[in-house]
């Protein structure tokens, strides 16, 4: 009888699990290859010691630095301890209440409220509205770059709270309207760097993690930026990269198959209501 109540009691647990927050059976890890799993396996053990979030420590994160590394450990372990270096000494874990992001947030919004067919969370700007120049000018640089990468450290933590949800999703979309785009404001030398820091360290401190980087209405000034940015690009970011000009029956249409329009702002054609590009 007692044997029987440990084992019901046991079943119960692992159903309530199952059904209420359950860590998901991930696509991505299921799919590695015996050598893989063993490579994961190695760098664990050689990291988990020095991870300072529990959430580090799962295997579904871990595996990202494996892949940016072709699944070799030794340099998947100098390439995480060179980004909890860096985070530490960025002191992220107070970037999403810092004072300092504040004035960024009123005329370089971020949106991170909306989620793909598949659950993936959606980064969302008018990138055509941001006068980036002007942050250069006041030599605010660093910090627009550091805002900007809060958008990503974002898009993670939601990823996260998808996984605990019991969603299968392990990467997130960048959706950028470019309507507006001008090489005064966003391409001038000093614009520059936003876009370099950006890629770099993205490349550096969450890799392998962005689905889809999607620009629409993008005008051929744009060309300035991509030659510059796409060599630091890794070839599976640069894989992700997606770009649309302003013909809407070409984007559109890409869109409506990849996140539905009750899901994203009237910016990109969806029923959330946002501020007007100024």
């Amino acid at each position: 009888m007692i044997k029987f109540l440990v084992f019901f009691v046991s079943v119960s647990v692992l159903y309530l699990i199952s059904v209420d927050g359950a860590t998901p059976d991930f696509t991505e890890l299921n799919n590695l290859k015996p050598s893989q799993s063993a490579a994961l396996q190695k760098f664990k053990a050689a990291v988990s010691s020095i991870l300072p979030h529990d959430y580090m420590k799962e295997d579904i994160y871990l595996v990202k630095w494996l892949q940016a590394q072709s699944f070799n450990a030794k340099r998947a372990e100098t390439m995480i301890r060179e980004a909890l270096k860096w985070r530490n000494e960025v002191k992220i874990d107070t970037w999403e209440n810092s004072k300092v992001f504040q004035e960024f947030e009123k005329d370089f919004p971020i949106y991170i409220d909306g989620s793909d067919r598949e659950g993936r969370p959606i980064v969302e700007s008018y990138f055509g509205d941001w006068n980036v120049r002007s942050m250069a000018l006041q030599g605010k640089m660093k910090q627009l770059i550091q805002y900007s990468l809060r958008g990503i450290e974002r898009a993670t933590t939601k990823l996260r709270e998808r996984q605990a949800d019991g969603k299968n999703v392990t990467q997130w979309i960048l959706l950028l309207n470019m309507d507006g785009f001008n090489v005064i404001n966003q391409a001038c030398p000093a614009c520059l760097p936003l876009y370099l820091g950006y890629v770099s360290q993205y490349e550096k401190y969450w890799p392998s993690t962005i689905f889809r980087s999607l620009l629409v209405n993008t005008p051929e000034s744009f060309e300035i930026v991509l030659n510059l940015i796409r060599p630091i690009m890794s070839p599976p970011t640069r894989a992700a990269l997606k770009i649309f000009s302003s013909n809407k029956a070409e984007w559109k249409p890409y869109l409506d198959n990849l996140i539905d329009p009750a899901e994203i702002s009237d910016w990109f054609d969806g029923k959330k209501e946002r501020k007007p590009a100024s």
